[in-house]
This record gives C-alpha cells, sequence and structure tokens, in this order.
C-alpha cells in the first residue's frame, strides 16, 4: 500500500466514489485507500511546491495561475463535481460541448486555486457579485483573499492576491479586421495614437495588449466599460499598477493591481490522463 504524504507544501486530493475532490491541507502521511469514519477514500496526492522565484520585478504581491482548458474527457467529467449546481446548471446551457468543457475546466480551477490559498475544500467555497458584478469570495474565514480570472481559447488565467484589489486579462492573438477603426470604439485618443504608431504588422498584436491592459485595471476596479470612445470611469489612475504579463505564444496578458508596485509569481495548472485525473501544479 502507497503512502501519500502532505506538507505544508502540499494538499492532498481526496476522490471519493463519485470523482469529487477534497483538498486536505495539512501536514500528514496517510495510506492510499484509507478509510477514515466514512470520509473518501485516499487515492491521489497532488503537491503545490512553493518558492518560485518572482517573474516579474519586486516582490511577490500576486499569484498567477495559467490553466489549459483541454484536458482529457474523463478528466473534465471528474472537475464537474467540484461545481455548484448553478454553476452545473450555467455549463448544461451552452450549445457547443468545447464551450461547456472549457467552462467546466474553468470554474474548477478557480475553486481549486482558492481552496489551495484559503486550506478549504473547494466545493465549500461561496460566491458574491459586486454591485458592477465583479466575483468575490462570500466567506474567506477572516482571510482577505481577492481574485480576478480571465480565459481566451484554451487558456485560462487566474490572479489571486491578499489585501489588495486585483484584475487580470488574456487575450488570444487573432486577426481583428481593421484594428485602428476597432479602436476608435473602445480605446482611449493616447491609446489609439500609440495603436497608429505601431507598424501595421504588429497592430493585432498592440490593439490586444492595449485592450488587456484597460480591461485588467476595470476588472480591478470591479467594474465594465462605461461611456463613449473607449474612455474610463472616474478613478484615479496612479492607484494602480498595470502591466503587462508574459503569456504563452500567441497571447497577451495584462493585470492590474492596488498600489504603486508589484510583482507576481506564476504557476500552471494542468490536470494529467491517469486514472485519478489529479491536478497538477508546476512552477514557471
Amino acid at each position: 500500500m502507497g503512502l501519500g504524504r502532505v506538507s505544508e507544501d502540499a494538499f492532498l486530493v481526496v476522490v471519493n466514489h463519485e470523482e469529487q475532490y477534497s483538498l486536505w491541507p495539512a501536514e500528514r502521511e496517510l495510506p492510499i485507500g484509507w478509510r477514515d469514519a466514512g470520509r473518501a477514500e485516499v487515492t491521489s496526492v497532488a503537491h503545490c511546491p512553493r518558492g518560485a522565484e518572482p517573474a516579474l520585478a519586486g516582490e511577490p504581491t500576486a499569484e498567477l495561475t495559467l490553466v489549459r482548458l483541454d484536458p482529457a474527457p474523463a478528466a473534465c467529467s471528474a472537475l464537474r463535481w467540484l461545481l455548484s449546481d448553478s454553476e452545473q446548471h450555467w455549463a448544461a446551457r451552452l450549445a457547443l460541448e468545447r464551450d461547456r468543457r472549457r467552462f467546466v475546466v474553468r470554474r474548477a480551477a478557480v475553486r481549486l486555486v482558492l481552496a489551495r490559498e484559503l486550506g478549504i475544500a473547494p466545493q465549500r467555497l461561496a460566491f458574491r457579485r459586486g454591485p458592477w458584478g465583479k466575483p468575490a469570495l462570500g466567506d474567506a474565514g477572516g482571510i482577505d483573499v481577492r481574485f480576478s480570472s480571465s480565459h481566451s481559447g484554451e487558456l485560462a488565467l487566474i490572479a489571486v492576491s491578499q489585501g489588495r484589489e486585483l484584475g487580470v486579462d488574456i487575450e488570444r492573438i487573432r486577426p481583428l479586421g481593421d484594428p485602428v477603426s476597432l479602436a476608435e470604439s473602445c480605446l482611449s485618443h493616447d491609446e489609439q495614437n500609440r495603436l497608429s504608431d505601431a507598424p501595421p504588422r504588429e497592430r493585432e498584436r498592440e490593439f490586444l495588449r492595449l485592450w488587456t491592459r484597460k480591461e485588467a485595471r476595470l476588472k480591478a476596479m470591479g467594474i465594465g466599460l462605461v461611456g463613449g470612445s473607449g474612455s474610463d470611469p472616474t478613478d484615479r489612475a496612479e492607484r494602480w499598477c498595470v502591466m503587462d504579463l508574459d503569456c504563452p505564444q500567441g497571447y497577451v496578458g495584462a493585470m492590474a493591481i492596488d498600489g504603486p508596485s508589484a510583482g507576481a509569481a506564476w504557476r500552471t495548472l494542468s490536470f494529467d490522463d491517469g486514472p485519478q485525473h489529479a491536478p497538477v501544479w508546476d512552477r514557471q
């Protein structure tokens, strides 16, 4: 019988007969296959190493998790049990199987990331929405955890910080037609000028770079785009540290966080193709 060891740098993934995940953040050693007072059988361990070097200058003030949204079908089926009834209902309403799969993986990943941060089972997390629709944790047990998420194509990005409001956005680079004309409806005049100054072959990337920076800040503020001609709502721009993110090839991204400066630590979250479909965390 094998052993699954859990330290302060890892959590134990417990899978029951319905393939439902629970997290046991503790420093203990349990035998694989062990049961206690009717609890789910211990079947797999996912290690979450800490101590990665920050990817951005400065002390890490946020943790960024990159998630690939197209795991094996069996892994997706297992992750579905992490979702609330309303989340599962919402997923079922999506017309395309690809969209349903990615929604399930994305929402499960948010729960896994936050559960690891708080040290509770992901199924226990409750969410609420702010006045403008920004999601937040309903009850974090007194821990001031803020988060933001974004998705595009086959990737999702989740940002978590303690005590500092933040927002992230990621976009897959893709044909946009005429980026300069598109910018007239959603970017400020200064942003439009920067886009026009970019070489024509770089304008799609530059448009999306400017867009993610704007969207990240607005998400950090907890509101959406308002007004005309890409104008921003009244909020002190100097309050937010906005930075480009080093995303995988074919993507651009940005993070905005409350304060004059920030750094971030990166990790990736994927789901293996083995029989237990345990989440696998890797540091970049």
